[in-house]
């Protein structure tokens, strides 16, 4: 049973890697984001029974890496200063960035359910994942390092925040677990504001792009933040590993 659930797994998986292989050749043939070919293949293949409606543990696992890896890899190119500056100038982007993932969502999903609960968690998902999409498609078409492309990212992190403090709180409600609680309510969303806050003060010391004032003058400690050394780390991984070849190829 252990080694059929493995094969499994790994059928599963081959079939995504093939569909997001389909899907980026149907985007580079139409024009269109990547992103519009994996939702519409992800659909077509669970509702045709090639994919499970629920994925297994292994899958399951590997997505939750990927896209943990995926957020690293748009934190380190993002510059901390540069997105803490923005988030006065992009409230408006974020509102409206918001209110028509959620609605679209939301309305789809009441008409093919004609349940509030279903449609109001399609909505909240849509508005949740605003960031990973919103990153793949800028880099599709290589604008993630544009100025707009700022704006547009600074926006998608409120949105993801916002939609994530409404998820905690709306899902007891939606699955009829309990009554409302006021001070749970306030809790959550207390934590999530304070989850921001030092998210991006973290982020502002610990990873700076550029050092400026009294700063400068601290000898080491300011001169090299955690992505210097992260980088440092990488290199040091590449030199080794290109000198241990260069001495295995010359031993005789």
């Amino acid at each position: 049973m252990i080694g059929s659930g493995v094969m499994d797994s790994l059928t599963y998986l081959a079939l995504i890697w093939a569909a997001v292989f389909v899907a980026n050749v149907l985007a580079h043939k139409t024009k269109l984001t990547p992103v519009i070919w994996f939702l519409a293949l992800g659909a077509v293949m669970v509702n045709t029974g090639l994919m499970p409606a629920a994925s297994d543990p292994f899958i399951s696992g590997l997505a939750t890496l990927g896209i943990i890896l995926i957020m690293f890899a748009l934190g380190f190119e993002e510059n901390t200063e540069n997105f803490i500056n923005s988030i006065k100038k992009s409230w408006g982007i974020a509102f409206f960035g918001a209110v028509a993932p959620f609605l679209s969502a939301y309305l789809v999903a009441d008409y093919f359910w004609n349940d509030s609960n279903i449609a109001l968690m399609c909505g909240l998902t849509m508005t949740a994942t605003a960031v990973s999409l919103t990153m793949v498609s800028l880099q599709s078409v290589g604008l993630h390092k544009s100025p707009a492309a700022t704006r547009i990212m600074t926006s998608a992190v409120l949105d993801d925040i916002a939609a994530l403090a409404l998820v905690a709180i709306l899902v007891p409600v939606a699955s009829g677990q309990g009554p409302v609680d006021i001070g749970h309510l306030v809790a959550i969303a207390g934590k999530a504001v304070a989850f921001f806050l030092l998210v991006s003060a973290l982020g502002a010391w610990l990873f700076p792009h550029e050092v400026h004032g009294w700063m400068r003058r601290i000898p080491l400690v300011r001169s090299y933040g955690m992505q210097h050394l992260l980088a440092f780390g990488r290199h040091s991984d590449a030199d080794g590993s290109a000198v241990g070849s260069a001495g295995w190829s010359a031993c005789p």
